[in-house]
């Protein structure tokens, strides 16, 4: 296997290297980070929607506590226009009576608007628990799942890495220093040469650097990019 051929495998197994890196590193948690940040949104929606619920069963009892009030108020009008000595008093309390009655009824009647709201958003919160309730199992299922892909995956790194290792080994330290500067910028380090043409930057190469490529008895790097060329056998 000449050194070209060593490169490739060593290629290979850095771009496979590489995507499963980037699932274990960052695709798995950035699902993770995007299905827990969802969850805790739903979360801060059900109790903000709890929150604005007690305000308004609040605001009823407060409502209700207001028309017993005023029920009583006039209840104990009723028993002082019975000590009233004239009827011009009388007349002029019952008016008072008649005043108070029609801010119960009114008071009466926000009350019953309220407690109508209370009950639709009772019933909301108690639908958007239900669904925060199958939402948080969804997203535990689907996280233990990605747990075990990634404890798949990171077994799968230590293979590669593993046969990277051994594969770097068979490398002559020259080219492997060379190779690993390329990749470290503008990767793949290693491309064909097809109809003249460098596969990397994709500049037109002297009929030479094609024709040396193409025997590879040594190492023919591009002058434009730097990359080592190959050419597939026809």
């Amino acid at each position: 296997m000449n050194v070209i051929e060593q490169l490739l495998k060593l290629q290979e197994l850095d771009t496979r290297l590489r995507q499963v890196e980037k699932r274990v590193l960052k695709d798995i948690p950035s699902r993770k980070q995007a299905m827990t940040s969802s969850l805790d949104a739903r979360k801060n929606a059900v109790a903000s929607a709890k929150e604005a619920l007690k305000a308004r069963q609040l605001e009823l009892k407060h409502a209700e506590a207001e028309v017993e009030a005023q029920k009583e108020k006039i209840s104990k009008l009723r028993m002082q226009q019975y000590e009233l000595k004239s009827n011009k008093e009388f007349r002029a309390m019952e008016e008072e009576i008649r005043g108070f009655e029609k801010g119960v009824s009114e008071l009466e009647d926000k009350a019953l608007s309220i407690m109508e709201e209370v009950d639709a958003a009772k019933r909301k919160v108690d639908e958007s628990e239900r669904d925060l309730a199958e939402e948080a199992k969804q997203v535990q299922q689907e996280i233990s799942e990605l747990d075990r892909m990634a404890r798949e995956l990171e077994g799968q790194l230590a293979n590669l890495r593993s046969a990277r290792a051994e594969a770097a080994g068979s490398v002559d330290a020259k080219w492997l220093v060379y190779y690993e500067r390329i990749m470290h910028g503008r990767e793949p380090a290693v491309v064909a040469v097809e109809d003249g043409i460098c596969g990397g930057c994709h500049m037109k190469l002297p009929p030479s650097a094609y024709h040396e490529a193409k025997k590879q008895n040594d190492v023919v790097t591009c002058g434009y990019c730097g990359r080592m060329l190959y050419v597939k056998p026809d």
